[in-house]
């Protein structure tokens, strides 16, 4: 063949390819179009949800601030002037080792059943310090007011809606557990609906279900334009992350949680603001929602007992789904059908087996290359960005998970040229095959929620691999439909995990790596085809690509309103002496920055604090435990926490100790840490407080937040005959840098979830 029409054929094929996967991108994120604010009463409306988070989001509104309380009672009003009765659930709400004081919004919509289950529909009102909180969760507070408004326009459903707006999510998940344990209609709940944020872009994913979830995901499946897959379900069921969810599945009902997950790096800092929250990720919230709550409120509850499902979406199709029985053997009649195919144009190569053996081992060693150089490429790409005071969040920026999917599609197109040297291309493309058809048939008996991932792409290649043993267009035609196929399926999981839900350089860069290395090497015969006859002149195509996609991306990626750098810093002060040290995270405060002008020359490491310095910083142990610096600075005029009516029962090696933990009434919360004896038993404001075995051998630790004037009544069961000092602390949000000599932040260095922090300690010494 001409060397101009391999050329031709290259450059074509790559210009499909790329053009395939950048609309696959953009329709994984591009959310619905805005519904205006004049369109009709029953349709849900983006503009007019808007006009909720502006109210709710005027300015930061954390659990027990007087923001806090406004966001409170215009919730309750708003739900009021839609004909509901609203009220407040005030108890303690307590996980873990953290409790609060908190008020859950609750409301009921009541159906023309007037009986039995109800569908919970929840949202968390309450804020973190450090932003105003419109994506997280003022979103979805207003997508329930504005879906709730919709449903009262028309006939009522047939089930109850029970509207549930949580506080204390921020700190633990609190509001949650106090309606799930205390609530009297928390028994009435036949299925949950909750909705989330972790940015303030994207389309709004299905990412959690309850059990048993096939039923739940064929509904979803019919209100349609949904983005879910139970890869997302699957991952998330196993990391330590929660939301409200995590504890209304204690109820064991069917359930389905909502979030936009884009635009993390503005996720709890005060660029967490309505300029930044994309009105589509709210309108797609509300979409879903109203749908659902449209379809489930006039369908039967309880739900039909299924099993679970295995599920993703498609671009046009929708969300495809079936039970998880089927994917064991959908995963071994691809891979039949994917084996026979390669090997019928395979077989009649010499000494085949040979070229499968090394195809093989091109899939597993370019895939571990691959990861390994995307992951120290990403790692530098951090160091040069924080050395150089860009910033900018390189982490999670599009461009740099281009070009790191650029540089692994140049790994491994290099190690395909590489085996092509002694394999000839079916056999080594078989060898992909064999490694792909192992791989799912594994996760489809291990990991079923992710077999999706594997079995589809691989049937799409059974197709690309069945055309290329006949002749004519049809046949080609039918190889493109099985290569789209599969990148409709691999693309959007790639986009996701690189550098979107987990930044680059914290296992999203070697996730996307690994999954574009199977990528490459499933279709191989696209990869053989671009990089021609010359293939030294392809790759170094692929490399400059990369380079320039890379340094396009250093020019570019800055700090700014977009992209803020987070950096928050602590006061600790120690009550009786007046002492007081400035701490920050040590490898947050690279040369030059802010944060080490603020700390100086003279900090010192937090492992070298000693004497009442370790007093003072106490209560940060266990709470913030990385690496810290400290510095002295002068002190300021706050109160610490009383410990009243004390008293201590027993003796040997048993006590019971009671007081009562009094507040200065400018705190935002307080923290007990009890040092020289191990705590058995606690009950903190009447309820038995459930002891964190993950803290087993480390001292007892409880805050609370939200703290009431009368203060919060604690009693412990200790054991041990030493000594035993109770350490605790008043919590308050901010840090006053002027009144400390510090200099002013710069622009778009904000603080960060909890944000700046003053802790006023003390140590109570027990007779």
């Amino acid at each position: 063949m001409p060397l101009s029409d391999s050329l031709r054929r290259a450059v074509g094929t790559a210009v499909v390819l790329a053009t395939a996967c950048g609309l696959l991108v953009h329709i994984a994120r591009r959310p619905p179009r805005v519904v205006p604010a004049a369109a009709p009463p029953g349709v849900f409306s983006a503009e007019r949800a808007l006009v909720h988070v502006r109210a709710l989001a005027e300015r930061p509104h954390p659990v027990g601030s007087m923001a806090h309380d406004a966001a409170r009672d215009y919730a309750l009003r708003q739900l009021q002037a839609l004909g509901l009765v609203a009220d407040l659930q005030e108890a303690t709400g307590m996980r873990g080792g953290t409790a609060a004081r908190v008020q859950n919004v609750v409301a009921r919509v009541n159906g023309s059943r007037r009986a039995g289950p109800a569908i919970l529909l929840a949202a968390h009102y309450d804020g973190v310090p450090s932003g105003p909180a419109a994506g997280d969760d003022g979103a979805g507070v207003a997508a329930v007011l504005e879906a709730l408004r919709a449903l009262r326009s028309s006939a009522p459903l047939a089930n109850d809606v029970i509207v549930l707006l949580t506080d204390g999510e921020e700190l633990g998940l609190l509001g949650a557990d106090a309606f799930v344990t205390s609530h009297p209609w928390a028994k009435d709940v036949g299925l949950v609906l909750n909705f989330e944020a972790r940015g303030t872009t994207g389309r709004s994913m299905m990412f959690e279900t309850g059990r048993r979830n096939l039923d739940v995901v064929r509904t979803l499946r019919d209100v349609g334009d949904a983005s879910a897959s139970s890869l997302m379900v699957t991952v998330y069921r196993n990391l330590p992350n929660d939301t409200d969810l995590s504890v209304f599945a204690k109820l064991g009902q069917p359930a389905l949680n909502f979030a936009f997950i884009g635009g993390v790096q503005r996720y709890h800092t005060p660029f967490d603001d309505v300029a930044h929250l994309d009105a589509g990720s709210v309108q797609h919230h509300g979409n879903q929602m109203l749908a659902l709550l449209q379809r489930f409120g006039r369908d039967s509850l309880p739900r039909p007992q299924t099993g679970d499902a295995v599920f993703f979406d498609l671009p046009v199709l929708g969300v495809v789904y079936y039970p998880e029985l089927l994917a064991l053997p959908l995963a071994v009649v691809v891979a039949i059908a994917a084996l026979w195919g390669a090997w019928m144009s395979a077989r009649h190569e010499p000494r085949p087996w040979r070229g499968v053996l090394l195809g093989f081992a091109g899939v597993v060693l370019s895939a571990a290359a691959g990861a390994w150089l995307v992951g120290l490429a990403a790692g530098q790409i951090g160091a040069l960005h924080a050395r150089m005071q860009w910033d900018g969040s390189p982490g999670v920026q599009g461009v740099y998970a281009a070009a790191m999917v650029l540089l692994a599609l140049t790994v491994n197109a290099g190690a395909w040229a590489l085996v092509r040297r002694w394999a000839e291309e079916d056999c080594a493309w078989m060898g992909a095959i064999v490694a792909w058809s192992l791989l799912a048939i594994a996760s489809a008996a291990w990991l079923t929620g992710v077999s999706f991932l594997l079995a589809w792409p691989l049937a799409g290649a059974a197709a690309l691999a069945w055309s290329r043993t006949r002749e004519g267009w049809v046949h080609d035609l039918n190889g493109w439909a099985g290569t789209l196929l599969g990148l409709a399926v691999l693309v959007p999981v790639i986009s996701m995990v690189g550098g979107y839900a987990l930044p680059l350089d914290m296992l999203g860069g070697q996730a996307a790596a690994v999954l574009t290395a199977l990528a490459a090497w499933l279709f191989a015969p696209h990869v053989e085809t671009m990089l021609t006859e010359r293939r030294a002149t392809g790759l170094a195509a692929a490399l400059a690509l990369t380079a320039g996609v890379t340094g396009y991306a250093m020019a570019t990626v800055r700090r700014s309103d977009a992209n803020p750098t987070p950096v928050t810093v602590i006061v600790a002060q120690e009550a009786d002496s007046g002492a007081a040290w400035l701490t920050h995270s040590a490898g947050m405060a690279p040369a030059g920055s802010w944060a080490s002008a603020v700390m100086g020359d003279k900090a010192v490491s937090f492992a070298d604090t000693a004497g009442t310095r370790d007093v003072a910083l106490s209560a940060l142990a266990g709470t913030w435990g990385w690496r810290k610096l400290a510095r002295a600075v002068p002190r300021l005029p706050f109160d610490g926490v009383r410990v009243d009516s004390l008293s201590v029962r027993g003796d040997g090696t048993r006590r019971s100790v009671s007081l009562r933990l009094m507040a200065p009434s400018d705190a935002a919360g307080m923290t007990l840490r009890v040092r020289g004896a191990q705590v058995r038993a606690a009950t903190v404001d009447t309820r038995a407080l459930r002891l964190d075995e993950g803290r087993k051998g480390r001292p007892f630790a409880m805050d609370y937040f939200a703290p009431p004037r009368a203060g919060v009544p604690v009693t412990l069961e200790l054991e041990g005959t030493g000594p035993v000092a109770l350490d605790v602390a008043a919590l308050r949000y901010g840090v006053p840098l002027a009144a400390l000599g510090l200099p002013p932040r710069p622009a778009n260095v904000v603080p960060a979830h909890l944000g700046d922090l003053t802790l006023v300690t003390r140590r109570v010494v027990l007779p």
